[in-house]
């Protein structure tokens, strides 16, 4: 079973050459050496293939009845798949069948490159547009579980499945759904001369950097905060994400409060050249980069999304975090 990595790794394989050579009646050693390691080669080019996908782990972190199971595809060209019909069998800890299957929805938002993007940090290879993913996945033991991935695309006479292995926690590393969220006194607007102080977003919208999560948390009032950083973000995914956190304002900043927080501690990127997690991120577990988080007026966490998160997904978790009776 594979154990897979929550890292992308892009590998190519060594071509090898199957022209034919003369024969001759007479071969030194070198040559025995040399047409021994052709013959090799050659059998190993007629080796069935290998697999046609790979699974990719997004989600870094998996607990115990609280995870949006999230992964990609990639082909044998490593690049992504965004059209098969994918569906995951999950295996208990030391069970033998499948407790339950579920069909994974693919979601996509657009993930063009950040503007401000800085070319030392972003990497333009890594061109994942969506994921996959599964809510409320069934993971009701810590442990590592098996899963059975099967996929199948267009034109495939039959799905080609995968095995894998994920470790679910039995606690979480951020704050955990229904929980009182920490609260963090990052600077705000009020605290710099420019809003580029604290924020890379190439186009900040100056609501987002006005009130701090303590604030937010003292006035008793909602929040969504979204821990982003366009600009060192190392794949395509951040400044995007904040984009369409920054879509829900219109119809929801008068019953909200919208928060952007970096994740990475900006003076030492800018004076030190080194990427680090803020305090904030630190304080509120972050093992990856963005999350979005929304906490009700009583503070605490009714939904969480690490990494791509769609608009429709964010509108379900505003509307639950603002229905009537919550937080009281």
């Amino acid at each position: 079973m594979q154990r897979v990595s929550t890292a992308f790794r892009w590998t190519s394989r060594p071509i090898v050459s199957t022209r034919s050579f003369p024969l001759v009646r007479h071969f030194p050693v070198t040559s025995l050496l040399l047409l021994a390691a052709i013959a090799i080669l050659l059998a190993a080019c007629r080796q069935p293939p290998g697999p046609e996908f790979k699974f990719i782990l997004v989600s870094q972190e998996l607990v115990v009845e609280q995870s949006r199971f999230t992964f990609a595809i990639l082909d044998r060209a490593n690049q992504p798949v965004e059209d098969a019909r994918v569906s995951v069998e999950f295996l208990a800890p030391g069970g033998d069948e499948a407790t339950t299957q579920a069909i994974a929805d693919f979601r996509q938002i657009d993930l063009s490159a950040p503007p401000n993007a800085d070319p030392e940090w972003y990497n333009p290879d890594v061109n994942v547009r969506g994921i996959y993913a599964i809510d409320n996945a069934p993971f009701d033991s810590p442990g590592e579980w098996e899963l059975r991935v099967s996929v199948k695309r267009s034109g495939m006479d039959s799905p080609e499945e995968l095995q894998v292995g994920v470790e679910v926690l039995a606690e979480s590393s951020t704050p955990g759904l229904a929980e009182k969220v920490p609260p963090i006194d990052h600077l705000t607007s009020t605290d710099v001369t420019d809003i580029s102080q604290i924020s890379t977003a190439p186009n900040p919208v100056a609501s987002m950097y006005r009130t701090s999560v303590s604030e937010a948390l003292g006035d008793g009032r909602p929040f969504l905060v979204v821990f982003a950083t366009p600009a060192f973000c190392q794949s395509r995914v951040c400044g995007p994400v904040l984009e369409t956190v920054i879509k829900l304002l219109p119809d929801y900043q008068n019953d909200l409060v919208f928060i952007h927080v970096e994740p990475y501690d900006l003076g030492l990127i800018r004076d030190e050249n080194k990427l680090e997690p803020s305090k904030e991120a630190r304080a509120w577990g972050l093992p990856s980069k963005p999350w979005v988080f929304m906490v009700d007026s009583s503070g605490r966490l009714t939904a969480k999304f690490e990494g791509i998160v769609t608009l429709e997904e964010l509108e379900r978790a505003v509307k639950k975090t603002l229905a009537p009776g919550r937080g009281s």
